[in-house]
Protein backbone atom coordinates (compact mmCIF):
# COMPACT_ATOMS: atom_id res chain seq x y z
CA UNK A 1 0.00 0.00 0.00
CA UNK A 2 1.22 3.43 -0.93
CA UNK A 3 -0.21 6.79 -0.04
CA UNK A 4 -0.29 9.26 -2.94
CA UNK A 5 -1.96 12.61 -3.45
CA UNK A 6 -3.90 13.50 -6.58
CA UNK A 7 -4.14 17.27 -6.76
CA UNK A 8 -4.71 20.04 -9.20
CA UNK A 9 -7.12 22.82 -10.08
CA UNK A 10 -8.10 23.34 -6.47
CA UNK A 11 -8.74 19.65 -5.75
CA UNK A 12 -6.69 17.49 -3.42
CA UNK A 13 -7.44 13.80 -2.93
CA UNK A 14 -5.23 11.58 -0.80
CA UNK A 15 -5.31 8.23 -2.57
CA UNK A 16 -4.30 4.70 -1.70
CA UNK A 17 -2.40 2.83 -4.38
CA UNK A 18 -2.80 -0.89 -3.92
CA UNK A 19 -1.14 -3.95 -5.44
CA UNK A 20 -3.20 -3.59 -8.64
CA UNK A 21 -1.59 -0.16 -9.11
CA UNK A 22 -4.98 1.53 -9.01
CA UNK A 23 -5.37 4.60 -6.80
CA UNK A 24 -8.56 4.81 -4.75
CA UNK A 25 -10.04 7.24 -2.25
CA UNK A 26 -12.76 6.59 0.37
CA UNK A 27 -16.24 8.10 0.05
CA UNK A 28 -15.80 10.32 3.09
CA UNK A 29 -12.82 12.19 1.63
CA UNK A 30 -14.38 12.48 -1.84
CA UNK A 31 -17.56 13.86 -0.28
CA UNK A 32 -15.61 16.36 1.80
CA UNK A 33 -13.61 17.58 -1.20
CA UNK A 34 -16.71 17.97 -3.39
CA UNK A 35 -18.63 19.41 -0.42
CA UNK A 36 -21.55 17.00 -0.60
CA UNK A 37 -22.87 14.48 1.95
CA UNK A 38 -21.53 10.93 1.57
CA UNK A 39 -25.07 9.74 0.96
CA UNK A 40 -25.22 11.85 -2.22
CA UNK A 41 -22.23 9.99 -3.67
CA UNK A 42 -23.77 6.60 -2.92
CA UNK A 43 -27.05 7.75 -4.49
CA UNK A 44 -25.26 8.97 -7.62
CA UNK A 45 -23.42 5.66 -7.96
CA UNK A 46 -26.61 3.68 -7.39
CA UNK A 47 -28.55 5.67 -10.00
CA UNK A 48 -25.75 5.51 -12.59
CA UNK A 49 -24.38 1.95 -12.46
CA UNK A 50 -23.15 2.20 -16.05
CA UNK A 51 -20.85 5.11 -15.12
CA UNK A 52 -19.28 3.45 -12.12
CA UNK A 53 -17.64 0.44 -13.77
CA UNK A 54 -16.82 -1.77 -10.83
CA UNK A 55 -19.03 0.13 -8.47
CA UNK A 56 -18.26 0.16 -4.78
CA UNK A 57 -15.14 -1.38 -3.33
CA UNK A 58 -15.00 -2.65 0.22
CA UNK A 59 -12.19 -2.22 2.69
CA UNK A 60 -11.10 -5.78 1.94
CA UNK A 61 -8.80 -4.27 -0.69
CA UNK A 62 -7.14 -1.98 1.84
CA UNK A 63 -5.73 -3.38 5.09
CA UNK A 64 -7.35 -2.00 8.23
CA UNK A 65 -3.95 -1.17 9.70
CA UNK A 66 -3.22 1.14 6.77
CA UNK A 67 -6.60 2.81 7.19
CA UNK A 68 -6.07 3.24 10.95
CA UNK A 69 -2.70 4.82 10.28
CA UNK A 70 -4.27 7.38 7.91
CA UNK A 71 -7.75 7.56 9.44
CA UNK A 72 -7.68 11.30 10.08
CA UNK A 73 -6.32 12.11 6.61
CA UNK A 74 -9.15 10.19 4.94
CA UNK A 75 -11.81 11.58 7.33
CA UNK A 76 -12.87 8.07 8.35
CA UNK A 77 -14.64 8.08 11.73
CA UNK A 78 -14.84 4.30 12.18
CA UNK A 79 -12.95 1.58 10.34
CA UNK A 80 -15.64 -0.78 9.03
CA UNK A 81 -15.78 -3.55 6.47
CA UNK A 82 -18.10 -1.59 4.18
CA UNK A 83 -15.97 1.48 3.51
CA UNK A 84 -16.36 2.39 -0.15
CA UNK A 85 -13.41 3.41 -2.31
CA UNK A 86 -13.49 5.17 -5.69
CA UNK A 87 -10.88 5.44 -8.42
CA UNK A 88 -9.88 8.75 -10.03
CA UNK A 89 -12.21 8.34 -13.01
CA UNK A 90 -15.17 7.70 -10.73
CA UNK A 91 -14.25 10.72 -8.59
CA UNK A 92 -14.33 12.92 -11.70
CA UNK A 93 -17.72 11.44 -12.60
CA UNK A 94 -19.00 12.43 -9.15
CA UNK A 95 -17.77 15.95 -9.80
CA UNK A 96 -19.68 15.99 -13.09
CA UNK A 97 -22.88 14.55 -11.65
CA UNK A 98 -22.94 16.44 -8.34
CA UNK A 99 -24.75 19.73 -7.92
CA UNK A 100 -22.81 21.39 -5.13
CA UNK A 101 -21.14 24.75 -5.67
CA UNK A 102 -17.75 23.03 -5.43
CA UNK A 103 -18.73 20.44 -8.06
CA UNK A 104 -19.88 23.22 -10.38
CA UNK A 105 -16.48 24.90 -9.95
CA UNK A 106 -14.80 21.62 -10.88
CA UNK A 107 -17.09 21.28 -13.91
CA UNK A 108 -16.09 24.76 -15.06
CA UNK A 109 -12.41 23.84 -14.77
CA UNK A 110 -13.06 20.70 -16.84
CA UNK A 111 -14.88 22.72 -19.49
CA UNK A 112 -12.05 25.28 -19.62
CA UNK A 113 -9.48 22.48 -20.02
CA UNK A 114 -11.50 20.92 -22.84
CA UNK A 115 -11.93 24.24 -24.62
CA UNK A 116 -8.20 24.96 -24.34
CA UNK A 117 -7.45 21.54 -25.79
CA UNK A 118 -9.80 21.98 -28.75
CA UNK A 119 -8.24 23.34 -31.89
CA UNK A 120 -9.75 26.02 -34.02
CA UNK A 121 -8.42 27.54 -37.16
CA UNK A 122 -9.52 30.33 -39.38
CA UNK A 123 -10.32 29.67 -43.02
CA UNK A 124 -10.82 32.20 -45.76
CA UNK A 125 -14.27 32.83 -47.16
CA UNK A 126 -13.08 31.29 -50.44
CA UNK A 127 -12.15 27.98 -48.74
CA UNK A 128 -15.39 28.00 -46.76
CA UNK A 129 -17.44 28.53 -49.95
CA UNK A 130 -15.57 25.67 -51.68
CA UNK A 131 -16.33 23.31 -48.79
CA UNK A 132 -20.01 24.30 -48.79
CA UNK A 133 -20.21 23.86 -52.59
CA UNK A 134 -18.61 20.39 -52.28
CA UNK A 135 -21.10 19.41 -49.58
CA UNK A 136 -23.96 20.64 -51.79
CA UNK A 137 -22.66 18.55 -54.73
CA UNK A 138 -22.38 15.48 -52.51
CA UNK A 139 -25.92 15.98 -51.21
CA UNK A 140 -27.24 16.31 -54.77
CA UNK A 141 -25.35 13.15 -55.75
CA UNK A 142 -26.81 11.29 -52.77
CA UNK A 143 -30.33 12.42 -53.64
CA UNK A 144 -29.81 11.27 -57.25
CA UNK A 145 -28.50 7.85 -56.22
CA UNK A 146 -30.90 7.21 -53.33
CA UNK A 147 -33.67 5.59 -55.44
CA UNK A 148 -31.14 3.13 -56.91
CA UNK A 149 -29.78 2.35 -53.45
CA UNK A 150 -33.34 1.69 -52.26
CA UNK A 151 -33.99 -0.63 -55.22
CA UNK A 152 -30.77 -2.56 -54.57
CA UNK A 153 -31.58 -2.80 -50.88
CA UNK A 154 -35.05 -4.01 -51.67
CA UNK A 155 -33.71 -6.63 -54.11
CA UNK A 156 -31.16 -7.81 -51.53
CA UNK A 157 -33.89 -8.01 -48.89
CA UNK A 158 -36.13 -10.05 -51.17
CA UNK A 159 -33.26 -12.41 -52.01
CA UNK A 160 -32.51 -12.88 -48.31
CA UNK A 161 -36.17 -13.44 -47.56
CA UNK A 162 -36.37 -16.04 -50.34
CA UNK A 163 -33.27 -17.78 -48.99
CA UNK A 164 -34.77 -17.91 -45.50
CA UNK A 165 -37.95 -19.37 -47.01
CA UNK A 166 -35.94 -22.12 -48.72
CA UNK A 167 -34.07 -22.88 -45.50
CA UNK A 168 -37.36 -23.17 -43.60
CA UNK A 169 -38.79 -25.55 -46.22
CA UNK A 170 -35.67 -27.74 -46.11
CA UNK A 171 -35.67 -27.92 -42.32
Amino acid sequence: MKLIVMSGHGLCFPMIKDGTNEAVCPTQKVAEELRVPSKVLRTIAYRNPDRFEEGLRTSQRVPKEFLREHQELFKIKRIREDIHFWNAREIMRFAILSRSKRAIEVQEVMIDMMLEDMKSQYVSREVFDKVVARLDRLELERETLQPYIDIQSSAAGKALQAKKGINQIMN
